[in-house]
């Protein structure tokens, strides 16, 4: 069996950094037949290698003991200081490279995801892609866009939203007061002729500014804007 095995120290105290680089380097070239990464400074150095072992039981623990071992000895051949080992571990190579694999890949977000993570509807988040104003998916896929993660998060922490956008609702719903206010009157004696603040087509205009959304005669974000309206009005909305 092949494992990657991990050999970790740690210095009591801090030592000059060239020369332990300097050691270092020898150290690799000594265990080169091991296929050894190694790193480290001053406050202590680490040794990752492959050791073949036999099958069983024991098999894990016998590449440990052989993969400190040929670290020991081999530290002690170039000068490099013996410090506390501070963890070991042997993990069969084929499982190690497949955990590298998958640490690698970044986080990916799709559609659905992002919307939920920016508190906005797919219709926005078209509108914002749309503007410019949003970054290019990683890939596009047939089913989503996919995003990394951390672009999104990005975005996100620079993202200036419209003023007023947080009180939306409150404002909306005020339209949404005076325009069945309107509608109940508008064929009174009293009320004909006179000119609400905020009719049908005023209520659509704020509320495509507002919103961002395409403007089309009778909807907004594709809803009809009586519905809209309706929705809004409902008690309870804050």
């Amino acid at each position: 069996m092949e494992w990657s095995v991990l050999v970790e120290t740690r210095a009591p105290e801090p030592v000059d950094d060239d020369r332990v680089l300097e050691q270092l380097g020898d150290l690799a070239d000594a265990l080169a037949h091991f296929e050894a990464a190694v790193g480290g400074d001053g406050r202590g150095w680490d040794v990752r290698l492959i050791v073949r072992t036999g099958d069983g039981l024991h098999a894990a623990t016998e590449a440990v003991e052989a993969g400190y071992e040929a670290v020991l000895a081999s530290a002690k051949s170039v000068g490099l200081p013996i410090w506390p080992v501070i963890r070991t571990e042997a993990v069969e190579q084929n499982i190690f490279h497949a955990q590298l694999e998958i640490s690698n890949l970044p986080d990916f977000l799709g559609t659905t995801e992002v919307t939920e993570l920016l508190g906005v509807s797919r219709q926005r988040l078209h509108q914002l892609r749309a503007s410019g104003r949003f970054p290019d998916p990683a890939y596009e896929m047939a089913a989503t866009p996919l995003w990394i993660r951390s672009t999104i998060d990005t975005f996100l922490a620079g993202w200036d939203r419209s003023p007023g956008r947080p009180n939306l609702i409150k404002w909306s719903q005020g339209l949404a007061a005076d325009w069945w206010a309107y509608e109940e009157h508008k064929n009174d004696d009293a009320s004909k002729g006179r000119q609400y603040p905020h009719q049908q087509d005023t209520i659509v205009h704020e509320l495509v500014r507002r919103l961002g959304a395409p403007e089309h005669a009778a909807t907004v974000i594709g809803i009809p804007i009586d519905q809209v309206l309706e929705s809004l009005a409902r008690p309870g909305l804050s």
